[in-house]
């Protein structure tokens, strides 16, 4: 009975496993676009190198697009399993899945950022890693979005329901504030865990001198608009078809 209900929830999936089997296309499609400029460049007969992918003319270069799609998954996944969680955890896991969500939000719009490797790379004409390079940043904000949508009903169910508008850019200003420090201070989500004493550090030697920072703060406010707009837009079309 389990396997043919297993079945038919396949072959009937609700709108939110919809949602799941479009993102895992649009990641296959990634991933096919990626492969076909590896095959294009050789690389797939060489030995992969991590030391070499980075190197600006290595036929690798681009490999750096999979774990950073990997990373944006985390957030999303763990967003799409909050409820379940919370019924049958109680909030003493689902509170801490959504810090763990929280810290790795970033990761998922932060591929709009891997724009900054844009450049010609024969034998593949410009127009083709411009289209790989949005085609990679347009699923991680739809995994973004989805993610912060998902932590939205959460939060409005099962926390506050008063506070549930604080909550969404709350998170959004925190993941603009990622963003800037994954990109341009280098650290990662996992270093709040592993070196939170540098990272923290860092971020406070900015908030005490904000003169000498303007750039931080512009580029973070830059991120929380286009993010809160986006988000907005985002929630309105889903509203609209509901």
């Amino acid at each position: 009975m389990k396997l043919i209900n297993h079945s038919a929830s396949i072959l009937r999936p609700s709108p939110k496993q919809k949602i799941l089997y479009l993102l895992v296309l649009s990641t296959l499609f990634n991933g096919l676009m990626l492969m076909f400029r590896l095959y294009k460049t050789e690389a797939l007969g060489m030995p992969y190198d991590w030391h070499v992918s980075k190197v600006t003319g290595s036929p690798w270069i681009f490999m750096f697009l999979v774990w950073n799609l990997f990373l944006a998954w985390i957030p999303f996944l763990i967003a799409y399993n909050l409820e379940g969680i919370h019924n049958r955890f109680g909030r003493i896991l689902s509170i801490p899945a959504l810090l763990l969500w929280l810290l790795f939000l970033p990761n998922a719009p932060y591929i709009i950022t891997d724009l900054i490797h844009l450049r010609v790379r024969p034998p593949l004409p410009l127009w083709y890693d411009t289209t790989m390079l949005f085609a990679f940043a347009w699923t991680g904000m739809m995994l973004g979005f989805f993610s912060l949508l998902y932590a939205r009903y959460y939060w409005e169910k099962f926390i506050h329901q008063k506070t549930t508008g604080l909550f969404v850019f709350g998170s959004l200003a925190m993941c603009s504030l990622g963003i800037y420090i994954g990109r341009f201070q280098r650290w990662n989500s996992w270093d709040i865990l592993v070196n939170p004493g540098s990272l923290l550090q860092d971020v406070f030697q900015i908030m005490i001198n904000p003169f000498e920072n303007l750039r931080y703060f512009g580029i973070t406010f830059i991120f929380f608009c286009l993010l809160s707009l986006g988000y907005l837009m985002f929630k309105t079309l889903i509203k609209h078809h509901e």
